[in-house]
């Protein structure tokens, strides 16, 4: 490129990134144009047909299929980008790939979005995806309240907004949409949103996506389609093209600046423009000649070079007849030259077909390709000139084999054109970028090379993509690549560091780790949550040695900027020159030891890595000392100034050389034991950890101290110090030490400090004293304390700074320290052979793993950086399910929508006082057992009720004479072994005083048979009870029963032996009572819009994982396989009876009859990828253990285990009076036994939950229940049991009807559809223990449900009767159908409908009964709906007058009468 003639207006192309047909990404697109390679996919049959397309549109003659497709277009990295699964799934997949083509293009070009101070404009268009939008706003798993949010998730035209908003792009931010222009028309507004200084940076780019993605077209003679799927651009055959998928986006900055901040630039644009036709043609989709003649001359005349200047024009080139040879012509006219074929013209488009809003930039960026290649690729499927064109005459020719450009062609000109339906028209022009200076290869020192990504295995995906970029880059400076690292890319959570000083190297590290799971010179790390403390830890003499961070001073010039300010001071106050004595050869290695020298070398040493690291924005939270440390601390904390604190040093320093020498040793020692070592002539000096101790005295005494420590077998190590610091031997220094530091100015400490002194935080006015600092010269350091106290952050990095490790061991050893704390040194010790520039880079990766946002440009020669084109990030790509898999009507969406969060319901038992009871004066029996409860209550009650009859045989219960009705009372024996005892004790009674005709009142008492929500552990030997008692109370028309739970402690409250007798004696009350300590509670629930507390654990289903699902071949086990279905889990489905693994579902189906009862739920089943059926009896305890340690050695871990088991086949609901031992048999085995057998299962597999499906019947009872109810409330009081793995979460699923399109469906039947979403709505809330999902209002159906003894009362009012005949049978019948109708809310019912089968319950019929009084004035026993069970045969039996009981038909007085006597009049 010239840059002599530079107009000002040019804008560099610095990145480039997208996804093509046949090419992941610009690099394969590029090799298969210069190989002329056609990318076209040509679908089968099979395929289409998989992918929705009906059979009869296939086999038509002008279907063609094919389509040029990009792979994965259905995939996606929600993680790197920050988006819920669920947000994923709802997004335009357009809008999703162009998140990854603007992310890599930024990279690409050396940016990262997050790190960049500028402003980044956005200009982006989409193809339209009303396909999408649809879908989505109609598919299963979108909920009323989530269709705002998916309404613009799932449109394309907030495709820039969502991009900008996600990346922090703060520039102009536009989505454009030109048709077949778009997207060049982008790079026009971004060139012009530049030059007018509105944004720093700018990426422009679109995407074509169609939904669904495989699919044909149907041809259409004078379409733009293509007869055959090729596309043959000016050739002869030239028939039209064909659409295909493809997202391209580039970045853009001016020139000028570009050059200026070290870019690496792609190509230049030396002009572009846009227009559009008017009106002036033939029609709105047809092109203009004059129109695209005009926006030629405008580019040209912006980047002011002549059309003789431009050798190749990458052309629209539809190959539609008419729109080549509009194309032609407007070239012709455009360029306006006399020369002939000068100008070689080529379309993209004959290799990847039509991308529509994306064909813009495609052919944008092939034109820079060749640019920068200096290469044309040909343009393929042209074999013979289009005759009707005449292109011999023009100044062009189809550029149909490679071409390279002359090595020494200078300022290369290209052109690129794209044009729109609707006359939108847009040009660009382009040239070859500036020549840039060689950089060298590889660093003379070590480099940090930062990498991320979002999980373990994301991260070795990047680093060995990181290796293959080094290993194919022969152009690029390794320090300019490290810095490309650093501030180009984004910092996920899970890092790695890499130290090399050369490309060789990376590649050794990078294979090392690779091969052997760990290398030295590559640190691996997660990111803390939350954050990290930095503790600076300043080591003091002991540790020095000759030479000592000689690679650091050598090749780190930050940190000798600083060490030689240090060194300068000191020769400018004393005239020694520290660098010699620690670094020539010349000079006696043994006088660093010297205290005078090592002291100013120390504290030289640790001042300056405290400025390198705190410059690389490693900033302290805490600084601590070690005895001479504690003035590097304290100059750190800002409390000297530097020269101050070198002063105080080198006086200090001068003091004690003068001192009598001493020794000092460090020994192990129980802190009990210490003193007997202290004598007069040996102080303890230093306290460095618990046993860890450091006593100091004169030469001769710690001798003797040796000895007596050798004799007693005791380890110790002497220090490599020539004076017994803070011990008794610097008392004679310290009255001119004190002297001098008089004279020092100190400040308050900017950064928290720890005292030696005290071991505690400093004060702030007492470290700034003269006297702090005596105590601290002759005072016991306490360091053993001072971390301690730094030990209050719970995370923290404590950093050595100084020369070797010794405080980083200590800490290390201290057993208070919390796996929150990470320590590491900076300066190896002498013992450790190591590069110290490495040794250092090496734990400035660690902290970078760690979490911390390092400033890397202390650790680079240059300050200065050239950009480098760095390799795109490795997504962790996951597929997002279709939506159109999930299409539902809007119908079902209209019912869907009505399962909210108030639909869900959690036990939330509420807290009553000051109760007011209707006392009851009856007699009561009290049937006991042989526990201590049962004791209690036995006194408790004799004291209470003076008519109470205590016994232990409930068979005796029978021999009572109950008068009008009989109070019982029945201890339920919490201490037994089997879990229905008492359900099969209490069965015969009940069913005896109901086939006699005789009224009982039953209160059953339980110990922690039910938990009412705080964290209680129930007995299973109780759980079934409440369900059993629901279900009697509901059924029985003579027996009421109810259920008062208890806890240990409540029998010894005065509160509870008061309110269990008013309870016992209260007239109906027939709530479930629970007492705990002195508080009674009543059962009762809360929607979710009134306890949230459940709800922030999001994505419980995790997609990929293993679930189990026992006896998941019914219709709620095929609602659940949907769900999992669509997150890609695994299913495994235990049943009785087929077994099929391996996919080998289509020889199944082969050889069974579509009659067979499992044909239609293994049909579906097929269609679901990574499901098996495997035998297995789930009460059979053998069977289960056989079946888990097949799972375990298949599939190893396993998310979760669902138990859907249980029998529900009609002929096992029974009435009470019906029922024997062998139904209650038939209804525990799956869910009793077989819950119980899951546990052993779950030991075996230990999955994360094991779920429980339940039945509302345990909540409202129901008509032929009572052994179904059982059953299930043992499952919903199971999950509060002991459980033998603690790690895995019990849970009940309490299920409210369903309508699966069966008969026994009724008014709040859930619908499969509601099912699903509530399935995955309450693993979203994060599992509680129990969910209860109904319909309505379950707080005023559990109210219908306790008061359903006035119901049975009203059927037994003492009121005269009159006996008297239908008069008009007919009438009466279309009066009830009309009642019925209206209280299910159902559009019609006919006299011959079963009342059953509209869904009546229980509870439905003692309704009916009293609504049909009030409306028909005739009153009915409910038994009759039993016998008769629908309106014409019931009418028809009341006409017959078979029944005993009457029929009543009121007058107006009597109804009033009965109105008035109310429902609770004594009989």
């Amino acid at each position: 490129m010239d840059t002599n003639n530079l107009t000002g207006l040019e804008v560099a192309v610095i990145g480039i990134a997208g996804k093509f047909p046949g090419a992941k990404d610009i690099d394969s697109l590029w090799k298969n144009l210069v190989n002329g390679k056609e990318l076209i996919t040509f679908f089968s049959n099979n395929e289409l047909e998989n992918a929705g397309i009906e059979h009869d549109l296939l086999i038509k003659d002008n279907y063609v299929k094919a389509k040029g497709v990009i792979d994965d277009a259905e995939k996606f990295d929600n993680k790197y980008f920050g988006y819920k699964p669920k947000e994923a799934q709802m997004m335009d997949p357009q809008i999703r790939i162009m998140h990854l083509c603007v992310n890599d293009s930024l990279e690409n070009a050396g940016y990262c979005s997050h790190k960049y101070d500028g402003k980044i404009g956005c200009f982006i268009g989409a193809n339209p995806n009303y396909n999408w939008e649809y879908a989505v706003r109609n598919s299963s798993f979108i909920s009323e309240e989530e269709i705002a949010s998916a309404s613009i998730l799932a449109n394309k035209d907030f495709i820039s907004t969502i991009i900008a908003y996600n990346l922090d792009l703060k520039g102009p931010c536009v989505t454009l949409d030109c048709a077949c222009s778009t997207s060049l028309v982008a790079v026009d507004e971004a060139v012009k949103q530049l030059l007018t200084g509105a944004c720093d940076m700018a990426v422009a780019g679109a995407c074509a996506m169609d939904s669904p993605i495989k699919t044909g077209y149907e041809y259409q003679e004078s379409s733009i389609g293509s007869p055959d799927g090729h596309c043959r651009p000016f050739d002869k055959d030239a028939c039209g093209t064909l659409n295909s998928e493809g997202a391209a986006a580039v970045v853009l900055k001016r020139l000028e600046e570009a050059i200026e901040d070290g870019d690496k630039i792609y190509a230049v644009i030396k002009g572009s423009a846009v227009n559009n036709d008017g009106g002036n043609k033939v029609g709105y989709t047809a092109p203009s000649v004059q129109g695209q003649c005009d926006v030629i001359q405008l580019a040209l005349n912006m980047a002011e070079i002549d059309s003789d200047a431009l050798s190749y024009i990458e052309t629209h080139g539809t190959a539609t007849p008419f729109g080549d040879m509009v194309e032609i012509e407007a070239l012709t006219q455009a360029f306006a030259s006399n020369k002939k074929q000068f100008c070689r013209i080529g379309s993209i488009k004959s290799n990847i077909g039509h991308l529509s809003a994306a064909a813009g930039i495609t052919g944008f960026i092939k034109a820079v390709l060749c640019v920068t290649n200096r290469t044309i690729p040909p343009s393929i499927n042209y074999k013979e000139d289009n005759p009707n064109i005449h292109i011999e005459r023009t100044p062009f020719k189809v550029n149909s084999s490679l071409y390279h450009y002359d090595s020494n062609t200078d300022n290369i000109y290209v052109m690129v054109s794209s044009f729109g339906i609707g006359g939108t028209n847009a040009c660009a022009i382009l040239t070859d970028a500036p020549k840039r200076e060689k950089a060298s290869l590889n660093s003379d020192i070590p480099l940090i090379f930062p990498l991320s990504g979002t999980s373990i295995d994301n991260l070795n995906m990047n680093i060995a993509a990181f290796s293959d970029y080094i290993h194919l880059q022969h152009t690029e400076d390794l320090e300019d690549i490290a810095n490309g690292l650093a501030y180009g890319k984004k910092d996920l959570n899970y890092r790695a560091a890499i130290i090399a000083d050369n490309k060789t190297n990376v590649r050794t590290v990078i294979n090392k780790y690779l091969s052997d799971g760990s290398a030295d010179d590559l640190q691996v790390n997660t990111v803390f949550n939350g954050e990290i403390e930095i503790v600076f830890m300043f080591g003091g003499q002991g540790n020095q040695y000759f030479g000592m961070a000689r690679d650091l001073y050598f090749n780190q010039p930050v940190f000798r900027q600083y060490l030689d300010k240090c060194f300068g001071y000191i020769e400018s106050r004393i005239g020694v020159r520290m660098n010699e004595i620690l670094y020539s050869e010349n000079v006696d290695a043994e006088i660093i030891n010297e205290t005078f020298y090592c002291q100013l070398a120390v504290f030289s040493l640790d001042y300056a890595m405290a400025r390198f690291l705190i410059g690389s924005n490693i900033k302290p939270s805490a600084v601590i000392g070690h005895s001479l440390g504690e003035y590097v601390a304290a100059c750190i904390a800002g409390i000297f100034s530097v020269e101050d604190a070198l002063d105080i040093v080198i006086k200090r320093a001068e003091l004690m050389q003068k001192l009598e020498r001493g020794k000092m040793i460090s020994v192990i020692l129980d802190d009990e034991n210490i003193e007997n070592y202290i004598t007069d002539d040996v102080c303890i000096s230093v306290r460095n950890g618990r046993k860890n101790y450091v006593l100091a005295g004169k030469a001769d005494a710690v001798e003797v101290l040796k000895e007596r420590l050798d004799e007693d077998e005791i380890r110790y190590r002497e220090l490599r110090t020539s004076h017994a610091f803070h011990s008794y031997m610097v008392e004679p220094i310290l009255d001119e030490f004190y002297n001098f530091i008089s004279n020092i100015k100190m400040n308050k400490p900017k950064i928290r400090m720890i005292s030696n002194i005290t071991g505690d935080w400093v004060n702030e006015n007492d470290v700034m004293k003269s006297d702090y600092w005596i105590r601290h010269l002759r005072g016991t350091v306490r360091f053993h304390e001072g971390i301690n106290t730094l030990f209050k952050f719970e995370k923290a990095a404590f950093i050595e700074i100084g020369p070797g490790n010794t405080l980083t061991n200590f800490v290390i050893r201290n057993d208070k320290k919390g796996d929150g704390i990470y320590v590491l040194n900076t300066i190896r010790n002498r013992n450790f052979v190591c590069n110290d520039v490495t040794y250092l880079y090496r734990k400035m990766g660690k902290l970078w793993t760690l979490g911390l946002n390092i400033n890397f440009g202390h650790t680079y020669k240059r300050e200065i950086h050239s950009k480098v084109h760095l390799p795109a990030h490795v997504y962790e790509l996951e597929r997002f399910y279709d939506v159109y898999d999930n299409i539902i009507t809007s119908k079902e969406r209209c019912s869907a929508a009505k399962l909210s969060k108030s639909m869900i319901y959690i036990p939330n038992w509420e807290k009553q006082e000051n109760l007011n009871m209707m006392a009851d004066d009856r007699d009561c029996v009290f049937v006991g057992n042989h526990t201590k409860m049962s004791k209690k209550l036995q006194n408790i009650l004799s004291g209470s009720m003076p008519k109470i009859n205590i016994i232990s045989n409930l068979e005796k219960v029978k021999d009572f004479d109950c008068g009008k009705c009989l109070k019982l009372v029945y201890f339920c024996d919490y201490e037994q072994e089997r879990v229905d005892g008492d359900v099969k004790h209490l069965l015969p009674v009940i069913r005896y005083f109901e086939e006699s005709n005789k009224k009982l009142e039953i209160t059953v008492i339980t110990v922690l048979g039910v938990s009412i929500g705080v964290g209680e552990t129930v007995y299973k030997c109780e759980a079934m009870l409440s369900g059993f008692v629901k279900a009697v109370y509901t059924e029985c028309k003579y027996v009421n029963a109810r259920l008062i739970d208890i806890d240990t402690s409540a029998v010894n409250s005065v509160m509870f032996r008061k309110q269990l007798v008013n309870d016992l004696l209260e007239r109906n009350n027939f709530s479930f009572i629970a007492y705990r300590g002195e508080n009674r509670y009543i059962e009762a629930y809360a929607s979710f819009d009134e306890i949230g507390e459940y709800a922030n654990n999001d994505n419980q289903l995790m997609q990929g994982e293993t679930y189990i699902l026992v006896g998941g071949l019914g219709n709620i086990g095929k609602v659940i396989c949907g769900v999992l279905k669509n997150k890609k889990c695994k299913i495994v489905i235990l049943n009785r009876s087929i077994e099929i693994t391996d996919n080998a579902f289509d020889s199944w189906l082969a050889t069974h009859s579509e009659l067979e009862p499992h044909y239609s739920k293994i049909k579906f089943l097929s269609g679901i990828e990574n499901v098996c059926l495997l035998k297995c009896d789930i009460s059979d305890l053998a069977s289960v253990m056989k079946t888990a340690e097949n799972i375990k050695e298949t599939y190893g871990s396993v998310s979760a285990i669902i138990n859907l088991a249980g029998d529900v086949s009609k002929n096992n609901f029974k009435r009470i009076t019906e029922l024997d031992e062998a139904d209650f048999e038939n209804q525990f085995a799956a869910k009793v036994y077989g819950t119980m057998y899951i546990e052993k299962m779950a030991e075996l597999l230990k999955p994360r939950y094991c779920i429980l499906i339940s039945s509302l019947s345990t909540v409202l009872g129901g008509m032929g229940f009572t052994a179904y109810a059982a059953a299930n409330s043992f499952l919903n009081q199971y999950v509060y049991s002991t459980h033998t793995n603690e790690n895995t979460k019990w849970t009940s699923l309490v299920w409210d009807g369903w309508d699966f399109g069966d008969k026994d469906v009724y008014q709040y039947s859930l619908s499969p559809v509601e099912g699903a979403i509530a399935f995955e709505k309450m693993l979203s809330f994060g599992l509680a223990s129990q969910y209860v999902i109904a319909k309505g209002s379950l707080g005023e159906r559990l109210e219908q449900y306790t008061r359903t003894y006035e119901l049975k009362d009203v059927l037994n009012l003492s009121i005269k009767q009159e006996t008297v005949a239908i008069e008009n049978g007919d009438k009466l019948k279309k009066a009830m159908c009309e009642s019925i109708k209206n209280y299910f809310g159902i559009e019609r019912v006919d006299e011959k409908d079963n009342f059953f089968e509209l869904g009546a319950t229980s509870i439905d019929i003692l309704q009916i009964v009293k609504i049909i009084e009030k409306e028909c004035l005739v009153r009915i026993t409910p038994t009759l709906f039993y016998t008769y069970p629908n309106i014409d045969s019931l009418v028809d039996s009341l006409e017959d007058k078979e029944e005993e009981m009457p029929m009543i038909r009121e007058n107006k007085l009597s109804r009033i009468r009965r109105n008035t006597e109310g429902i609770n009049e004594k009989i």
